[in-house]
C-alpha cells in the first residue's frame, strides 16, 4: 500500500496562483516574522537567498528543516537558518488551517531583515 503525500506548499508557486492570495501573504509573513525572530544571521549580500524546506505537524511542531537549492549562504548561515526555525516552533497555524501543509518551502531573502 502506498501511502498519499500531500503536495509541499511552496509559497513562491501558491502566492498568485492559490485560491487566496491574501492569506497566502500573511501566512508566509506570520512564518517569515518568526523565522527571522529567532535568526542570527551572519552578514550576507543583500541579495543572497535560500530555500528553505520544512516538515510539520498540525499545530506548527517541526519535524525537520534543510535549506535547498538555491541557496547563497555560506554553511555558517545555513545553519544559523534552520536552527532558527526549530527555535521558532511552534510555527504559524491558527488562522491559517485552511492552508497548512506539512510540507512547505519558503524563500528566505537576506535583505528582507
Amino acid at each position: 500500500m502506498t501511502a498519499h503525500l500531500a503536495p509541499t506548499l511552496d509559497f513562491d508557486q501558491a502566492r498568485s496562483a492559490g485560491p487566496d492570495p491574501a492569506l497566502f501573504a500573511a501566512y508566509e509573513q506570520a512564518l517569515q516574522r518568526q523565522i527571522r525572530a529567532h535568526w542570527s544571521a551572519p552578514t550576507l549580500p543583500r541579495e543572497a537567498f535560500c530555500r528553505l524546506y520544512i516538515r510539520q505537524l498540525p499545530g506548527g511542531q517541526v519535524i525537520a528543516t534543510e535549506v535547498r537549492p538555491p541557496c547563497a549562504f555560506d554553511a555558517a548561515a545555513k545553519r544559523s537558518l534552520e536552527s532558527a526555525v526549530l527555535k521558532a516552533q511552534p510555527l504559524a497555524y491558527e488562522g491559517f488551517e485552511a492552508l497548512f501543509s506539512r510540507s512547505i518551502v519558503l524563500t528566505i531573502r537576506a535583505g528582507e531583515r
